[in-house]
C-alpha cells in the first residue's frame, strides 16, 4: 500500500470513531477545512465549519451511524488527495443510506489531512 493510501485509510479511522461517539459535532468539524464544501443527496449545500457542525449535529440527533467506509481509490493531485470510495450511514428510526463518496483532501500547515470537500451519492 503506497504511503498516501494509508494516510486517508488511518485518516479515515480517526473520523470514523469521532463520527460515531456522536457527542462533538464541534470535534468532527474540525476534520474539515476552513472553506470546506458538504454536498449532501437531496440538501443544499453546506459550506464552512458553523454549518458543517450544524448539519452533524442534526444528523447526531438524529442518530446517525456510519459503517467503515471503503476506499475504491487514491490519487494525489499536487498538495491535495482526491477519493473515492463507498459509505453506509443509518439511523436510529431505521432509515438507512448507501452509496459512492468522493472526497478532496487537503494539508493543513502543519501536514494534517483535512476535506476540504466531500460529496456523497445515494445509490
Amino acid at each position: 500500500m503506497r504511503d498516501v493510501d494509508a494516510r486517508v485509510r488511518r485518516r479515515n479511522d480517526e473520523y470514523l470513531g469521532v463520527f460515531n461517539a456522536h457527542d462533538d459535532a464541534t470535534l468532527v468539524a474540525t476534520f474539515f477545512t476552513d472553506e470546506c464544501v458538504l454536498l449532501p443527496p437531496g440538501a443544499d449545500l453546506v459550506r464552512g465549519h458553523d454549518a458543517v457542525r450544524a448539519f452533524w449535529r442534526r444528523e447526531f440527533e438524529l442518530g446517525a451511524m456510519l459503517k467503515p467506509l471503503a476506499t475504491i481509490e487514491v490519487v494525489e493531485c499536487g498538495k491535495s488527495i482526491l477519493e473515492l470510495g463507498s459509505y453506509e450511514l443509518s439511523w436510529h428510526d431505521g432509515r438507512s443510506d448507501a452509496g459512492y463518496y468522493a472526497v478532496l483532501w487537503a494539508c493543513d500547515d502543519s501536514g494534517v489531512l483535512k476535506l476540504a470537500t466531500d460529496i456523497w451519492n445515494s445509490r
